[in-house]
């Protein structure tokens, strides 16, 4: 038709066209690129709030088990506390009954008795 590629006319249409081609793949290009980066940034915080989320269960759960070990051991020195007391109160009637005037054994005996079971 036109011979060869320097013989083709060059039009204004062309051009224009062209341009506007060309500016419109600019524009394609640059919001896929603003895209990606809100994509991104999506990304970021929701990686951010899993992480906020996964430090809130770890901080719950440290704190559950930190309320469960004060039960455990309010628990553990009451039974202790107890234990002092009845060993206190057999240790007295092992002394009154050794020390007694009468030097009464059975109350001896019992107090050891209650002795060994504290």
């Amino acid at each position: 038709m036109f011979g060869s590629c320097m013989a083709v006319p060059v039009s204004k249409d062309a051009i224009h066209a062209v341009r506007h081609a060309h500016s419109e793949y600019a524009l394609f290009l640059e919001n896929e690129r603003k895209q990606a980066l809100v994509e991104e940034a999506k990304r970021i915080e929701e990686e951010e709030l899993e992480a906020m989320r996964a430090e809130q269960r770890t901080s719950k759960r440290l704190h559950e088990q930190l309320a469960e070990q004060v039960r455990l051991e309010t628990v553990q020195m009451g039974e202790q506390e107890t234990a002092r007391q009845l060993i206190a109160e057999a240790s007295r009637k092992l002394s009154a009954a050794v020390q007694g005037p009468a030097n009464n054994l059975q109350g001896a005996k019992v107090a050891m008795c209650w002795q060994r079971e504290a």
